[in-house]
């Protein structure tokens, strides 16, 4: 069990961010998903979650013009606009967690009910994930069925990942709503 612990205890630096009001709509801040195909969103986040700073920059121009119009898009402007920028990075990061994890059979709801990730929930930041907590967590999810095999390095990255990652695109959608709240 020790082995399945240690790609979970996921560290990551991020500024915590307030929570805010509404935006006008869910597809307004997934216009980088639109605007990027999903085999590009899944290039960028491998070269996201392997470090490799070179397929980054080679693969990072075109999120970068996407997100700057998406954020154009929506009005929002200098810290408004990075703050969006989180966001969208966050939410690619997410959704390709969340298909490592569907691919192997780890139902992504029970990490979202385990943390309380999801609309109206607490969506906490996380930045370390302890043993005792990894352990239920497996327990949890194996207890709606998953298999001591799937914990593959892949998939407890990815679980790691996720739990990381997904408190802050709550908090930064929460931020950009904010901003557009003013805007209007």
């Amino acid at each position: 069990m020790r082995s399945l612990l240690a790609p979970l205890a996921l560290v990551l630096a991020f500024p915590a961010l307030p929570a805010a009001a509404q935006v006008r709509s869910q597809a307004d801040l997934d216009c980088v998903t639109r605007e990027t195909s999903p085999d590009y969103r899944a290039r960028l986040a491998a070269t996201i979650t392997s470090d490799d700073e070179k397929a980054f920059d080679e693969t990072a121009p075109q999120f970068y013009a996407a997100a700057n119009l998406c954020a154009e898009q929506l009005g929002l402007k200098g810290k408004q606009a990075e703050a969006y920028f989180e966001y969208a990075i966050s939410r690619i990061s997410v959704e390709h967690f969340g298909k490592v994890m569907r691919d192997a059979a780890v139902p992504v709801e029970v990490i979202d009910t385990f943390f309380g990730f999801g609309p109206g929930k607490t969506n906490p930041i996380i930045d370390k994930i302890e043993d005792g907590r990894i352990e239920k967590l497996i327990e949890a999810l194996m207890a709606k069925g998953v298999k001591a095999e799937a914990f593959t390095d892949a998939v407890t990255a990815a679980i790691g990942g996720y739990a990381a990652t997904m408190g802050r695109v709550y908090a930064y959608q929460a931020q950009v709503q904010a901003y557009q709240a003013q805007v209007k």
